[in-house]
């Protein structure tokens, strides 16, 4: 198994999700992306691979970011 740390190049990999969070000026303060995780060559589920903030993000950014990753997951069916 090995993991990548979030570099760009995994951006680019199939069924790779990314979540930005901009505000009403299209100010970009963060950005995450979700690896699939497969089981049985199906994907089953998500793993955080990339975080970044911009320095002057608002408070919370990453928080922002993971709790709707997690509440879209979970109307997809894919958390509890």
């Amino acid at each position: 198994m090995g993991f990548t740390l979030g570099g760009l190049e995994e951006l680019t990999g199939g069924g790779v999700r990314c979540l930005l969070a901009v505000d009403g000026d299209r100010t970009v303060h963060g950005i995450t992306s979700w690896l699939p995780v497969y089981a049985d060559g199906e994907v089953v589920g998500y793993t955080l691979d990339f975080m970044r903030r911009h320095a002057n993000s608002f408070r919370g950014t990453m928080e922002f970011l993971v709790a709707s990753a997690a509440l879209e997951l979970k109307t997809e069916g894919r958390g509890s």
